[in-house]
């Protein structure tokens, strides 16, 4: 699990199993720009090839601007069968 942005870091992530048929991306990422940050965060699914499988757009939650240094969360919820194949993911930021 890795950051692509040069703006924000990742700290943290969880998988979290709701059912069989739906499962939760929830993690937090660090602002590490000198300039408050608002925007998308991309989320890239990768195979063990690295191939991307399949990407998607979530916002940083409560759409926050997050300051210079600060964390700001995020959830992505999804079938659990998108998760078919994937080994790993990248999440990069994309400014509104």
């Amino acid at each position: 699990q890795t950051s692509r942005s040069s703006v924000v870091s990742l700290v943290r992530t969880e998988v979290i199993e709701d059912s069989a048929d739906r499962w939760r991306l929830k993690g937090t990422v660090r602002n590490i720009s000198g300039e408050p940050l608002r925007g998308v965060l991309k989320l890239t699914f990768l195979n063990s090839a690295k191939r991307p499988v399949y990407s998607a757009r979530v916002y940083i939650k409560e759409n926050a601007t997050i300051a210079p240094g600060k964390t700001g969360e995020f959830e992505y919820e999804t079938k659990s069968s998108n998760f078919d194949g994937v080994s790993s993911y990248q999440v990069s930021f994309k400014k509104n």
